[in-house]
């Protein structure tokens, strides 16, 4: 990556607002593109105020753009509103937080969707749009197939229509939004999520045991965790030596679990929980694998691949865009059991160029990322 960052105080002082779509937890992979964005324009002299779903404690990262001089500002979480007095304070702070963003008076909104359909926008996207400032929209996420229905199609071509911008994640997150909404986007761009560590891991470990990292949010219709214990509990691989280690948390985490069981897979797959060193799991596998329903263009995967380690993946979100069969991974052309048990049976018959494709896929990552992700969205931003 390169060395050269963007010096956002070289430009006209802004104030920009950033409203997160997402809400089903607290944070994900979604959320590092803006908010690496929100720190840098705060240190080159930009003002920020953003707007989250509010849970009882605080991500890491909004409390880093809070010190850093930034504004963090909440939306009512439909997740505690059981009691009587959290449905009232949550009333409250359904105004509090639009009286914010006016008194702010933004230079230009930055929409930031966990997918590219969320309700979010469905509540909140028009009155966004009213305020008459630059809406630049960021989209993260898209499920491959999604039917909407008339009237909420329209809503989403007149949304999208109305931005200055649409940055997708992947051409093919692009395509399939098109598709789904049966409307072209003449303002849309691609761009590419930053990848977080710095440091590369050392060599490739040695173990008798060929050890393969699923990381991935425990949500198991969009990250295929079923698909993944379907392939394992196939005949061929009762008696080979390897090991699943699955890396972090999420709401399904108990169903995940009890499905490994029901698939007599509890020596095989072993669940590591929720790692913030990326460095640690790459110093310990061999290969990542990512059997989702649907992704943009997943953090872990470009982190892997950062990391000198080659991916199984499906042929969904910006995947393939970065997996190339036999070159530095392989790709299951469907998420569906057949499919991901195919490529993974390639990917063992290849086992012994694991480490070879790995060193190409740190090579294919070093020039896409030839410039800082980061400094080139604020480009694009400002």
């Amino acid at each position: 990556m390169s060395g050269n960052s963007l010096q956002p105080g070289n430009r006209t002082a802004k104030r920009i607002y950033i409203f997160s779509t997402l809400e089903i937890v607290p944070w994900g992979g979604s959320e590092q593109l803006w908010s690496d964005a929100a720190l840098k324009l705060l240190g080159g002299g930009h003002k920020v105020m953003t707007n989250t779903i509010e849970w009882k404690e605080s991500p890491e990262k909004l409390q880093q753009i809070k010190a850093a001089g930034g504004i963090t500002t909440f939306r009512p979480n439909i997740h505690t509103s059981g009691r009587i007095t959290d449905k009232v304070k949550n009333r409250m702070k359904a105004f509090s937080w639009r009286n914010a963003a006016l008194g702010f008076d933004p230079d230009i909104i930055l929409i930031s969707e966990g997918g590219a359909f969320d309700n979010a926008i469905l509540q909140h996207g028009e009155w966004l749009m009213s305020l008459g400032k630059p809406v630049y929209i960021m989209s993260q996420f898209l499920l491959e197939y999604e039917y909407m229905p008339t009237q909420r199609r329209q809503f989403f071509i007149d949304y999208f229509r109305r931005a200055e911008k649409i940055f997708f994640v992947s051409n093919r997150n692009r395509q399939v939004a098109e598709r789904t909404m049966a409307s072209r986007m003449q303002n849309a761009e691609v761009i590419r999520n930053p990848i977080k560590i710095q440091n590369t891991t050392g060599a490739f470990p040695e173990s008798d045991i060929y050890k393969i990292a699923v990381v991935a949010r425990l949500e198991a219709d969009i990250k295929g965790y079923d698909l993944l214990f379907e392939t394992f509990s196939q005949p061929q691989w009762k008696d080979r030596n390897y090991r699943v280690h699955v890396y972090g948390s999420g709401p399904h985490e108990e169903y995940i679990k009890d499905l490994a069981t029901f698939y007599q897979l509890e020596e095989k797959i072993i669940f590591k929980g929720f790692i913030k060193d990326v460095k640690e799991v790459w110093d310990e596998n061999h290969i990542l694998l990512l059997p989702s329903r649907g992704e943009g263009t997943p953090l872990s995967l470009l982190e892997a691949n950062y990391c000198k380690r080659a991916a199984v993946v499906t042929d969904v979100g910006g995947n393939a865009e970065i997996v190339t069969e036999g070159v530095n991974g392989f790709v299951a052309e469907a998420a569906v059991t057949s499919c991901v048990a195919n490529a993974m049976e390639r990917a063992w018959q290849q086992r012994d160029k694991w480490e070879i494709m790995g060193l190409a896929a740190k090579e294919k990552i070093d020039t896409l990322y030839a410039k800082d992700a980061v400094d080139d969205f604020i480009e694009k931003l400002i």
